[in-house]
C-alpha cells in the first residue's frame, strides 16, 4: 500500500490527522457506506472533490485519476487529506475495484508530491481508510 494510505479505526480520525501534522489541511471526507464498486466510488469522488477537467461517467479509471488529480492541483492547497469512511464495504464486496480505487488514491498521492511537476507546487495528499 502507498505510504500515504493509511487504514484506521474511524475513531482514530483526528489524532491521526494531528499525529501526520495535517491540522490546517484541506479535508475532504466520503461516507462509504453506499460504495460497493467502481461507478458509485468514482460518483462519491466526484460529488465531493473538485475535478479537472470535470468528469463525465463513471467507469473509466484513468479519466478519474487525471480530473482528480487537475482538481486538486486547482486546490493549491499544501496538504489535502480524504477521509474514506467504511471504506471495508466496497473491500468486501468489491475487492478488485477497491484495490485498483487505492492504486489511483497511490498514484495521484505519488504525482502530487513530486517537486518536479512542472509549474505545480508539491502537495502532500494523505487517504485515510475507516
Amino acid at each position: 500500500m502507498n505510504p500515504n494510505i493509511f487504514k484506521i479505526r474511524a475513531s482514530e480520525t483526528e489524532q491521526t490527522i494531528s499525529r501526520l501534522g495535517m491540522v490546517n489541511c484541506e479535508r475532504f471526507v466520503i461516507e462509504g457506506a453506499n460504495i460497493v464498486d467502481q461507478c458509485s466510488f468514482i460518483d462519491a469522488m466526484k460529488a465531493t472533490f473538485p475535478m479537472d477537467p470535470p468528469l463525465v461517467g463513471n467507469d473509466h479509471w484513468d479519466a478519474f485519476s487525471d480530473s482528480l488529480f487537475g482538481g486538486l492541483d486547482e486546490l493549491d492547497a499544501k496538504q489535502v487529506v480524504l477521509v474514506w469512511m467504511n471504506s471495508e464495504l466496497m473491500e468486501q464486496k468489491a475487492n478488485g475495484d477497491y484495490q485498483i480505487a487505492l492504486e489511483c488514491l497511490g498514484d495521484v498521492c505519488e504525482i502530487l508530491a513530486n517537486p518536479q511537476r512542472s509549474n505545480c507546487a508539491k502537495t502532500e495528499f494523505t487517504v485515510l481508510l475507516t
